[in-house]
């Protein structure tokens, strides 16, 4: 069978929190961290309020909508730093480390579910 070591995705963002990729790796460090606090929390929130109060859901859903619009940019400033200061190279090239799709997706979803909060958000109290 061999001598093979498998490592943990997040614990490769951990490890290499410093260095060349510290930004990249905080990066996909504070998606995550954004991610939960706001998609994963809104989502329960949904769900109470199928069964539920939605009073709740109500509330979560202005935070969201703001916690999304501020939380959800700083992962996209953060891969613009990793391209830009790179200190052992000196060339701009950020496609071989998966920050050029990465942002690109960032940006996306950061302006998806901008809009979505302020346009569905008012439908939601009335």
């Amino acid at each position: 069978m061999g001598n093979h070591t498998y490592e943990l995705p997040v614990s490769q963002v951990f490890s290499t929190l410093s260095g060349e990729y510290f930004w990249l790796h905080l990066a996909f460090l504070m998606e995550w961290i954004a991610l939960v606090i706001v998609a994963l929390v809104e989502f329960i929130a949904w769900l109470v309020a199928m069964f539920a109060d939605p009073m709740f859901f109500v509330i979560y859903a202005y935070i969201s909508m703001w916690a999304s619009a501020i939380l959800y940019i700083i992962p996209v400033f953060m891969i613009i730093v990793h391209s830009i200061n790179r200190p052992t190279r000196n060339d701009l090239n950020w496609t071989t480390d998966g920050g050029l799709p990465h942002l690109i997706i960032d940006i996306f979803l950061w302006v998806l579910t901008s809009l979505f909060h302020y346009f569905f958000y008012p439908d939601l109290v009335v």
